[in-house]
């Protein structure tokens, strides 16, 4: 499949699963490290992950890096007093190959919703993105935000599936 046939077949599938599930909020909390050095915002993949989220109808918002709870029930009863509906967890990576210029990039974005009401979750997963054939034109930052799509229509086909 094609670069661009990939990306629009992408959007369609997120804009009909978002269709169902307008007007959720969403709290999404990020981890993203670069050969293991953790990131200082701005964060691609959240960046990538809030705007597909919110053009699909969604409340979207997160919290700063170091203020994220260090218990999962913490983070659930933070989210409920903000009013989120799910909690949306990533925990992405970036490794590079040594000795390409431009540096040619692998992603991974690993990816859990959770219910905020019930604590359960509801899909999971992980997805992997390189810029590979395309190191010229997309950097780190821009595959972040390609991988924050993809896993956008995951997480909105989930929750629409709900």
């Amino acid at each position: 499949m094609r670069p661009c046939t990939a990306i629009v077949f992408v959007i369609v599938s997120f804009v009909t699963a978002a269709a169902a599930v307008d007007g959720q909020s969403v709290l999404v909390i990020d981890k993203e490290r670069d050969e293991e050095v953790t990131l200082a915002p701005p964060l691609a993949v959240r960046d990538g992950l809030s705007e597909a989220l919110f053009s699909g109808g969604l409340i979207v918002f997160d919290l700063p890096v170091d203020a994220v709870p260090a218990t999962a029930a913490e983070v659930l009863r933070l989210a409920r007093s903000a009013g989120a509906d799910v909690v949306v967890q990533i925990d992405a990576s970036y490794t590079g190959a040594p000795g390409t210029t431009p540096r040619r990039i692998a992603a991974r974005g690993a990816w859990t919703v959770t219910s905020v009401g019930t604590g359960a979750a509801l899909a999971s997963g992980s997805i992997d993105a390189t810029n590979a054939d395309r190191e010229k034109d997309v950097d780190r930052d821009r595959l972040g935000r390609e991988l924050g799509g993809l896993i956008a229509a995951k997480v909105a086909a989930a929750l629409a599936a709900q």
